[in-house]
């Protein structure tokens, strides 16, 4: 089901906030057309539509302006006219006015409280005798850094992604009457899994006049982060078409709430009513302006010391701030700039490193690395003696750094560097999955066994720290190189934050074997500590500022970080503002009209006005090859009960891909050649925007294995080929299958449960080149099934929170096909064959979508429930699999036979037709002219973190 424009019930009576009610209150829901609170929203303004503005040559001069703002603080400023005016009138943006008449002096002060977050425009208006001057001043106001008020709520928010007219001034952009403009409204999900959304209401305002009014349908839902209600898509388009000249403001509610279920009749999920009770409601309300003038004059603030990024498709922006928990990119983009790991990579270089907690890194030539065979005793009070063996190159032994401070004056020492690799260890088999696992699949010497659970017993012996002598040792299950150790700790999960701040928070840990195994619950969504994922003890160049929850976030150069050699203080860029945007055409905007420095991953489509800009010596680009890929994703175990109050027309049998030559039907009917020509635009655009590849031994990796490479082999990689997509459709219709999940009709016009058999493919929300891809793809697969989706092609949209967190829970996830996306965490085969190949409970990908030796055998368990359509051949194959990598992550020091092994398991796992491949990314980076190109190159492209489309923006410079 494609996004819809929701039908206004401005119409029906009116609808206020709801009230905080008691604990015993209780309402019945509906639970898939869920309009929980049905009370009414009176009007907001008691004030008129400010006048048609004059076109006017008498101008005002402000002071005192900045543009962000903390919630309940007071914002003033200084308005100095040109001459003696009647009276002065600003609007706030929230339904406030002030009016300040004149008293004998040009200049006025003009101040307002501000209660709750949004994006502004205050509009000030000096009345002249015979004219009248109208300016703007854009202003974010969100929560500062320390606030804890918006863990426990929900906060939604208005944003403009797409405009049929261009605006009539940049910078900001403010558009003219006749525009038509597409708003998008998300909404953040609590930090406390105690709390839930129960509603979401929007009221649109042309000045005191409410003009539309609408609650939101809601469903419920099993997700990573446990039971509650969400929005389906995730988020929700508001269509503001030929707008007349006036102040419009989206005004957002969402209501929060504790709950608890008992289901009256039906079941829960996809139908059914329940009593709805413990209702400890609290309601948010967030602001977004929009001005429509033909004639006005905004402030805008050029980028002296302030650096606008602007970040498309991230939706929800953070998930965690947590460093052991933090596995996406707009989380790890923050973390890369506030705290400091072991090392971090040096330029663009990935085998030369920096050392940054670290004094220097370890070797065997300074005794940091051991070069002998030695065995020692371990004993405490819970375990021991136990004796550890001891190979050459299995202990490495870092010398932290002093002198380091965080933004609260603690020392980081060796103790806060262990204290955070325990935290990686217990949290390394998560859900969803975290940076831990990265350096747990070398710790642990069983960690892909079925099954794993880190131990006290695993951890205590083979990690060690001594104050004393600012030194930190772990020992690690194998010999390994030290190449992929320094690799390692500049990964996700290894930054590093003050265990005593930690322990302040709730986050501390009980050194016992009970301890530990009750601490693992805080590294899943359902038991986060919601205090450590929405702060952060700053270490590194910057500071968290100020927090709009799923809007944006500005960071402040940290006074406490001195720099680092090779690794600045805060340059040019002192504050950096991230801005979360739902789409490219918002980011677009935002960069092209001069408000944004940066605007990371805009669709090609944008490509010739880029040129244009360049042309015309007001943007840069700079272009490198990446190791950043797109897939799509085949889930073996749809929850096709949440699949269907998400897409009405959804109809498959729930294990319909754990059947092979379905998935193969499937990967060789994708449009490959139209793709790259037209939709990502190689050919359209002639430039190269992303490049073929399949597997996941990517060209750029060790052992790397090329398309060409695979087919020499014999490998079976699926490209275009309808012949072979027909056949092998034919021989799944021709088999038992079909019965035994219950299909019935033809090979070409499938039914089940009556109905057309109907396969929804997800994608991200405005993303059209694999929207476009997904829509023929899916013609492709009508060519020899054509009543496949009714005739029509179901590709849903959705938000990235929604792939990577919300849905990616085992015998949870509603997907039968979905976008992925992988950013490497380090250059090494391990990276991307764990995450994406290996069928094991700590892989990323593949646990959610239940690729398992056990459930494809047949077998029922907890994590992934039963299976009726068992394949003892396949799981085999997959323990297989497992078995290849295991011998190459024993092998690591010997290259040459550890690369064999994970080439045979990147082989076998492309056999198993596990995902469709879409492209290998070109990394273009699109900047403002004022940086410097060439510190941009020299430090903005590795393909670990600019490959990512990740910015270290303390190396950002500015030209003088």
């Amino acid at each position: 089901m494609e996004n819809q424009k929701p039908e206004s019930n401005s119409g029906s009576s009116a609808i206020v906030p709801p009230k905080p009610a008691n604990s015993a209150a209780k309402f019945y829901a509906v639970i898939v057309a869920l309009i929980i609170i049905a009370a009414a929203f009176g009007v907001l303004y008691a004030l008129k539509s400010p006048a048609a503005p004059k076109t006017t040559a008498v101008s005002a001069t402000l002071g005192n302006v900045t543009q962000t703002l903390s919630v309940g603080d007071t914002y003033s400023f200084t308005i100095t006219a040109t001459g003696t005016f009647s009276n002065i009138t600003v609007w706030w943006g929230d339904g406030a006015t002030s009016l300040i008449k004149y008293s004998g002096s040009t200049s006025v002060v003009a101040s307002h409280q501000y209660t709750s977050q949004g994006d502004y425009f205050i509009l000030y208006q000096i009345h002249y005798p015979s004219s009248t001057y109208n300016g703007l001043i854009p202003i974010s106001v969100g929560y500062p850094a320390s606030s804890n008020v918006f863990v426990n709520n929900s906060y939604a928010f208005a944003e403009l992604v797409a405009n049929s007219t261009p605006p009539v001034i940049t910078n900001p952009a403010i558009f003219g009457p006749g525009a038509d403009l597409t708003y998008q409204v998300s909404y953040s999900t609590p930090s406390n899994t105690s709390y839930m959304v129960v509603n979401l209401t929007v009221n649109i305002y042309k000045g005191s006049e409410l003009i539309s009014t609408t609650a939101y349908p809601l469903v419920y839902a099993i997700t990573a982060s446990g039971p509650g209600f969400i929005l389906p898509e995730g988020t929700i388009d508001l269509y503001l078409n030929n707008l007349a000249q006036g102040y419009y403001t989206v005004q957002t509610y969402v209501t929060v709430g504790t709950l608890a279920m008992t289901m009256i009749n039906g079941t829960l999920v996809p139908t059914g009513t329940a009593n709805v009770t413990n209702v400890s409601a609290q309601t948010t309300v967030s602001y977004t302006d929009i001005p429509i003038f033909d004639s006005v004059t905004p402030y805008s603030q050029t980028a002296s010391t302030t650096f606008f990024d602007a970040l498309p498709n991230a939706v929800g922006g953070y998930t965690t701030l947590d460093p052991a928990i933090s596995f996406y990119t707009a989380s790890n983009e923050i973390l890369l700039n506030t705290l400091l790991q072991l090392d971090q990579y040096n330029g663009t270089s990935t085998t030369s490193f920096i050392p940054e907690l670290a004094s220097y890194l370890p070797t065997t030539a300074n005794g940091g690395v051991n070069n002998n065979t030695y065995n020692y005793t371990f004993k405490n009070n819970y375990m021991g003696p136990v004796k550890i063996s001891v190979l050459p190159g299995e202990n490495f032994t870092f010398h932290i750094r002093s002198g380091i401070r965080d933004q609260f004056g603690n020392s980081i020492t060796a103790y806060d560097v262990y204290f955070e690799i325990v935290r990686d260890m217990l949290f390394s088999v998560s859900s969803p999955g975290t940076g831990g696992y990265l350096i747990a699949g070398y710790f642990f010497d069983n960690y892909s066994t079925p099954g794993f659970t880190p131990t006290y017993q695993g951890i205590m012996p083979n990690l060690t720290y001594s104050n004393s002598s600012d030194t930190f040792t772990i020992h690690f299950a194998h010999p390994m190189p030290t190449t992929l150790v320094y690799q390692l700790f500049a990964a996700s999960g290894t930054f590093v934050e003050s265990a005593t701040w930690l322990t302040q928070h709730g986050s501390g840990i009980n050194f016992s074997p009970a301890g530990f195994q009750a601490y693992m619950a805080e590294g899943s969504a359902s038991g986060y500590n919601t205090y450590v994922q929405n702060h952060i003890d700053a270490n590194g160049p910057y500071e968290i500022s100020l927090v709009s929850p799923a809007q944006f976030v500005v960071l402040t150069a940290n006074p406490n970080f001195p720099g680092l050699p090779y690794y600045p203080a805060a340059q040019s860029a002192k504050t950096v503002v991230m801005q979360y945007t739902s789409s490219d055409s918002t980011a677009w905007l935002e960069f092209s009209s001069g408000q944004a420095q940066d605007v990371q991953g805009v669709i090609p489509q944008y490509w010739n006005n880029t040129l244009a800009l360049v042309k015309q010596g007001k943007a840069i680009t700079s272009s490198f090859p990446t190791l950043s890929i797109y897939f799509y994703n085949f889930n073996l175990n749809v929850n096709t009960s949440m699949l269907s109050t998400i897409d009405k027309k959804a109809n498959l049998p729930s294990q319909f891909f754990i059947n092979h030559d379905v998935r193969l039907a499937f990967a060789y009917a994708y449009n490959y050649t139209e793709y790259f020509n037209n939709q990502i635009g190689n050919k359209l655009y002639n430039a190269t925007f992303q490049v073929p590849y399949a597997g996941m031994l990517v060209p750029g990796l060790p052992a790397a294995q090329n398309i060409s490479a695979l087919q020499a082999l014999g490998i079976a990689v699926p490209y275009t080929n309808l012949i072979k997509a027909a056949q092998y459709w034919g021989d799944f219709w021709n088999s038992s299958a079909p019965t035994q999940m219950g299909l019935s009709g033809s090979a070409a016009d499938p039914t089940y449960n009556g109905h057309p058999l109907d396969v929804p493919i997800f994608v991200l929300q405005q993303d059209p080149a694999d929207e476009a891809g997904a829509t023929t793809w899916v013609q492709m697969l009508q060519t020899f099934i054509p009543g496949l989706d009714g005739g029509a092609q179901d590709v849903i949209q959705t938000s990235e929170v929604n792939i990577f967190l919300t849905f990616a829970v085992p015998q949870g996830d509603p997907m039968p096909i979905s976008w992925g996306g992988w950013a490497p965490d380090y250059p090494y085969p391990t990276d991307y064959l764990s995450a994406m190949f290996l069928p094991s409970t700590t892989s990323t990908y593949q646990n959610a979508n239940s690729w398992n030796s056990s459930y494809v055998a047949g077998i029922t368990t907890k994590q992934y429930g039963p299976n009726s359509m068992a394949d003892p051949a396949e799981a085999n194959a997959l323990n297989n699999i497992t078995i290849y990598y295991d011998r190459g992550v024993a092998n690591e020091t010997n290259a040459a036979v550890a690369y064999s092994w994970f080439q045979k398991m990147n082989e076998a796992s492309i056999n198993m037709t596990m995902e469709v491949y879409l492209g290998q990314v070109n990394q273009i980076w699109i900047w403002d002219s004022i940086a410097n190109k060439t510190a941009l190159q020299q430090w903005q492209q590795n393909v670990m973190i600019g490959g990512g489309a990740e910015i270290m923006y303390n190396y950002v410079v500015y030209n003088s």
